[in-house]
């Protein structure tokens, strides 16, 4: 069992009587359970930044984040990052090409990666296959 909960002005994530960091905000509807229900995962503000918390280890700032995904086996962790003016996909770490936005990121059952990214003007597809065993 995961729950959001509040000590003055500081939020923070409690998962199975486990309190964990404590942060500015918790953005909403972001908790969730990998579909292994080995990991959790939240979006966590900290000042004006955003960042992803996964068991309880903070990734890197940045300015906004958006469609937190796992994929069907739980294995990764994706989602979408903006820091100044350029947006990236961000899969378990590792930051994809800039583009100028990020529409949506999910996974699809074989755990391919797809999303709608923006250059300029023009919106395409982004589709990123999972790693080789």
């Amino acid at each position: 069992m995961a729950f959001v909960a509040q000590k003055g002005a500081k939020w923070f994530v409690i998962v199975d009587d486990h309190a964990g960091p404590e942060y500015d905000g918790i953005s909403k509807g972001t908790l969730a359970f990998s579909p292994d229900g080995k990991c959790v995962t939240y979006v966590a503000q900290k000042g004006a930044k955003r960042l992803v918390v996964k068991d309880d280890q903070a990734g890197p700032e940045y300015d906004a984040i958006s469609s937190l995904a796992f994929s069907p086996d739980g294995s990764r962790v994706a989602y979408g990052a903006r820091k100044g003016e350029k947006a990236f996909a961000i899969v378990n770490g590792a930051k994809s090409a800039e583009y100028d936005g990020i529409a949506s990121l999910s996974f699809q059952s074989d755990g391919t990666l797809v999303g709608l990214v923006l250059r300029g003007s023009v919106l395409y597809r982004l589709r990123l296959s999972p790693p080789k065993s």
